[in-house]
């Protein structure tokens, strides 16, 4: 076994063609694919049948952590889409925190299309529980490839967490 000093990420890299990677999870979640490695053979199954291959005094723990609503999809009045990728919480920095915004907050983020991104502000609309929302996105500063962005909303009693939730989309790989 390699010291974990000398490990070279290219051991790991692998072919994957986008059509095998799952853009939406399934509708019955435990009918998901499972693949078992078992006496040096690779077999399919499904997650129904995972305790036939769990010794009887297996401990398993679940990861109940959801996938932030991340990317904002931002259409302009002639029809271009602008994307906005949060990575990162700058002001205030703490993730927790910034979640619990109300009003407004600042993103490091990247931004698909952005050469035409002209105006100042851009502006989306959407519903919680049948009111009426917006978000608004506003380019701040530019640092090595990510751009800073103000994000305010309406009605301010959203935290930035619920904003994203009602109107962002999970960050998936496009085919």
């Amino acid at each position: 076994m390699k010291k974990p000093n000398s490990i070279n990420i290219e051991d790991f890299k692998y072919p994957l063609p986008d059509s095998r990677i799952a853009q939406h999870p399934l509708a019955v979640r435990d009918t998901s694919k499972l693949l078992v490695y078992k006496n040096n053979a690779i077999q399919d199954e499904t997650f129904t049948r995972l305790e036939k291959y769990l010794p009887s005094n297996s401990l398993l723990i679940f990861n109940k952590t959801r996938v932030v609503r991340a990317r904002l999809l931002f259409k302009k009045e002639s029809g271009s889409r602008i994307e906005i990728f949060c990575l990162e919480p700058y002001k205030p920095q703490e993730i927790q925190t910034m979640f619990q915004q109300k009003e407004a907050c600042v993103w490091k983020c990247l931004i698909g299309n952005n050469k035409r991104w002209k105006e100042k502000t851009l502006c989306m609309k959407f519903s919680v529980d049948g009111a009426n929302a917006e978000i608004q996105a506003e380019k701040i500063d530019e640092q090595n490839g990510t751009f800073l962005i103000r994000f305010s909303w309406n009605p301010p009693l959203l935290t930035f967490s619920e904003v994203l939730e009602h109107s962002g989309h999970i960050p998936l790989p496009l085919t």
